[in-house]
């Protein structure tokens, strides 16, 4: 038997149960091999032209810091 709740400033919450049911593969299904292929979507190109803005933005960031301080 559970005790009455009585209300407070500081409230305490029951963690939620967790019910894992583990689903298992039968034989047929572990000898398959899936044939995906991922490709990579990032290509020099794409990476040297974020660099590049990078470092200009830093520049710029600099520059206005220095015309603000000079």
């Amino acid at each position: 038997m559970e005790a009455p709740r009585l209300p407070s400033m500081f409230k305490t919450f029951k963690n939620k149960k967790f019910d894992f049911k583990p689903r298992y593969l039968s034989n047929k299904n572990k000898s398959k091999r899936s044939s995906l292929k991922f490709r990579s979507k990032n290509n020099a190109q794409k990476q040297q032209n974020q660099s590049l803005r990078v470092v200009l933005f830093i520049m710029m960031i600099g520059l206005i810091i220095y015309l603000i301080f000079r």
